[in-house]
């Protein structure tokens, strides 16, 4: 199993690490003794070296027979890091070793820094995953109390900016859907159908700039951009 798709569908561990880097070594050696336990408690496990592209021979040399391994991109490590700053509020760079329990669809639940990983706390952990939203929520607090004022719901904005600031435009588009399904708006949506069209997803970009002007009729760019797409689809009326 080298992908986090084919581990949908249970709780997965996802290591970040470098071959360079003796703690993120030792994580993965850590994960590799407990592999046996793991896979009882049906947690799979994944190690993402974020080395240089040319160290691929000294990724190949330290990874553990028992854990799988995929040596990401640039690209991707990039993208992990921008991850991981999302889920804190001081915008936290990515320290290695990092791990990161998954539910089985994928979302973070938890984060583990440093050498020591804790196998049991892990399973603990993973087993404690599927609980009723309330007992989650008192989890996530640092105390109790009561909330004067609805739960808001993750802003993707922040997110999808930052990816594309970064050039990673696929990813930005997924980031930019989900805040605009989550809190729409006319200046939004119609950066979400620029980016659409310069991808060639032109049906998208099309509801997207259409969106925009239901939103707001005088936003004269939206207007111009949709003009020119329906013109190139052979529109004219």
């Amino acid at each position: 199993t080298r992908s986090i798709t084919a581990l949908a569908g249970r709780p997965a561990l996802l290591l970040f690490w470098r071959s360079d880097v003796a703690a993120a070594r030792a994580a993965l050696d850590a994960i590799a003794r407990s592999r046996t336990r793991f896979d009882t408690a049906g947690i799979g496990v994944l190690a993402i070296a974020l080395d240089d592209a040319a160290q691929a021979a000294s990724v190949k040399a330290a990874a553990p027979a028992q854990v799988p391994v995929v040596h990401a991109s640039r690209e991707q490590g990039l993208l992990w890091a921008i991850v991981h700053r999302s889920l804190f509020m001081n915008r936290q760079p990515l320290p290695l070793p990092t791990v990161l329990l998954l539910d089985g669809a994928g979302r973070i639940v938890r984060a583990y820094h440093g050498a020591g990983i804790e196998t049991e706390r892990v399973v603990l952990d993973a087993a404690a995953i599927e609980a009723p939203e309330p007992v989650r929520l008192a989890r996530a607090l640092p105390f109790a109390g009561r909330f004067h004022a609805p739960l808001s719901s993750r802003n993707f904005l922040p997110f999808g900016r930052e990816l594309l600031e970064e050039g990673l435009e696929a990813e930005a588009i997924v980031a930019l859907e989900r805040a605009s399904r989550a809190n729409p708006s006319a200046s939004l949506l119609y950066r979400l159908g620029t980016l659409l069209t310069k991808v060639g997803q032109v049906p998208r970009a099309r509801a997207a700039f259409e969106g925009a002007l239901a939103l707001d009729p005088t936003v004269a760019e939206a207007h111009n951009d949709l003009g020119t797409l329906l013109a190139q689809e052979g529109d004219l009326d």
